[in-house]
């Protein structure tokens, strides 16, 4: 299980890893790409800029970020309305804004403060009926309706940075979002498990526990218990419009992906978790964990190229594990191995219908004397003996029927989990 130490060593490893591989711009700048590993590739962006700087940010504070770094991402912002640059594609996107927000202030320098203030004027300036728009051009051209997914990363960027639990930090326009949020969630439940598990994670990183509603809390403990914990990614397209080179309005496709469980992690994070709900978010980031220790990078079995945001979005996670840790207790691990892990479900439950069965076939009559004895069964004054022969008749053919319907299944299942507990 996951301790500061583990933490620690891995966030410093994977900023590490970018550090010792920058890309150099035309204009003497630095930055990172989308990919880390493809051979020869040159190619830097906003995406893995501020990816890398998620990464050394949460690693070793803003001081280790190469100056270089910074005049990128500022020469980036000053001229974001340069058609001759990526500036006006990249920050029509409401997502890609965010994200570019979450780096700066994780960032902490200096010389970000100035475009820390304008970006936040900016997002808030998106925001229709609670949310975000999906993009805007200028002031008045933007999609026409507000995202709930677009509102979840957001939120995210705001909430993320103060690595804690003071809620008395997020702006009220924060707050407020997340209880329009949960108020539709509630409505209506996306039909993505992943959109879920994003706007979840938003929910209660923006809101404390007594604001949230009862069925919010109840599918935060649904979605931590999921089997399928862990696959590999949540993915989302979305369309938006930019200014071109032409001066004209054109049309793109983006994507946001990421690692599902670094999700598990934002999600349990958030008050609404219980302590086992704690404790099953460290086991995702153990296994984040794993993933990171042979190069130093996190990536997923089957992937021959490893992402600048995989890495940030892991790297988040691993840092808001912190506020997890006091869940690894003991007597939580024990609960767990009988909760979480299947105990009552594969070993207790095929006993106690199996043995039940047997009893019932074998003395029905010793089976209604006990619960008379303990005052469950009422009998009625007894003649020759107090239960008619033909109803015990007829619940030992249930209890013969019960074990020879269900008696191999329950009895392998009982078997399998035993076996699976052995050295």
């Amino acid at each position: 299980m996951l301790d500061e130490a583990h933490i620690d060593t891995a966030l410093q490893r994977m900023a590490d890893a970018f550090l010792s591989q920058p890309r150099h711009t035309e204009n003497g700048a630095q930055g990172w790409g989308q990919f880390l590993n493809r051979h020869g590739d040159q190619q830097v962006g906003l995406y893995g800029t501020c990816a890398g700087v998620i990464v050394i940010s949460l690693a070793y504070g803003g001081r280790r970020i190469p100056q270089e770094v910074i005049d990128y991402l500022s020469h980036r912002w000053v001229h974001r309305g340069d058609i001759l640059t990526k500036g006006p594609i990249d920050f029509a996107l409401t997502l890609r804004l965010a994200w570019f927000f979450l780096a700066l202030k994780l960032a902490d320098r200096a010389e970000f403060n100035n475009i820390v203030r304008e970006v936040d004027v900016e997002l808030q300036s998106r925001i229709v009926d609670d949310f975000w728009v999906d993009w805007q051009i200028g002031a008045q051209n933007r999609s026409q309706t507000a995202s709930e997914y677009a509102a979840a990363i957001v939120i995210l960027a705001y909430t993320l940075p103060l690595r804690g639990r003071n809620h008395e930090l997020i702006p009220e326009f924060i707050k407020k979002a997340a209880t329009r949020l949960q108020t539709r969630l509630k409505a209506s439940e996306p039909s993505e498990t992943p959109t879920i598990r994003v706007i979840l994670s938003a929910i209660v990183a923006a809101l404390p526990r007594n604001a949230l509603l009862r069925p919010i809390r109840k599918l935060v403990r649904s979605e931590l218990r999921r089997e399928d914990a862990y696959r590999p990614y949540s993915l989302r397209f979305v369309d938006y419009h930019y200014l071109n080179e032409n001066y004209d309005i054109a049309s793109r496709r983006d994507y946001s992906v990421l690692p599902s469980a670094a999700l598990e992690v934002l999600l349990a994070n958030g008050l609404a978790s219980t302590q086992l709900g704690n404790l099953a978010a460290l086991r995702h980031a153990g296994w984040l964990w794993d993933r990171t220790q042979e190069t130093g990078f996190f990536s997923t079995s089957g992937n021959v190229l490893t992402t600048s945001k995989d890495q940030a979005w892991v790297a988040l996670a691993l840092d808001q594990c912190r506020n997890l840790l006091g869940a690894n207790t003991r007597w939580n691990r024990a609960l767990m191995r009988i909760t979480h892990f299947g105990f009552l479900w594969n070993l207790l439950l095929p006993i106690v219908v199996l043995g039940g069965s047997a009893l019932i076939s074998l003395a029905p009559d010793r089976v209604f004397d006990a619960l008379r004895g303990i005052g469950l069964m009422q009998a009625s004054k007894p003649t020759l003996e107090w239960w008619p022969y033909d109803v015990a008749l007829i619940v030992q053919s249930i209890g013969l029927i019960v074990l020879t319907a269900a008696g191999q299944p329950l009895g392998s299942r009982a078997i399998n989990y035993v076996r699976g507990l052995l050295p």
